[in-house]
């Protein structure tokens, strides 16, 4: 489900420390978060973050968690991949060997 709660977003937001582009929840524990790769850069990247009351957070091994929720997981980045696919620019490139899709970036306005 597509974070719609701007104040949700934005203490999203100050946790990851870039621009969000979208986030997405299936269930109150976990959050996809696709933002920016770095200020000014239009690349898309994703961190996970976990929740305890109400408060967001990066684990300090990255993505850690109980097996119970992979499923979850996997649905989320399945999510974050179709909007992608909807809503932003693939990362093409050239490398002398063919195109190549490297991503996505933030579509153009």
């Amino acid at each position: 489900m597509i974070v719609t709660d701007n104040a949700v977003i934005k203490l999203m937001q100050d946790v990851v420390d870039r621009p969000v582009v979208v986030a997405f929840t299936y269930t109150s524990c976990y959050a996809l978060v696709l933002h920016t790769r770095d200020r000014g850069d239009n690349h898309i990247g994703f961190t996970v973050l976990t929740e305890d009351d109400t408060n967001w957070f990066k684990s300090n091994d990255g993505l850690s968690g109980s097996s119970y929720w992979i499923c979850n997981i996997m649905i989320l980045f399945s999510e974050a991949e179709s909007w992608c696919m909807m809503n932003a620019d693939k990362d093409m490139y050239d490398m002398g060997n063919g195109e190549r899709q490297y991503g996505w970036k933030v579509r153009a306005k």
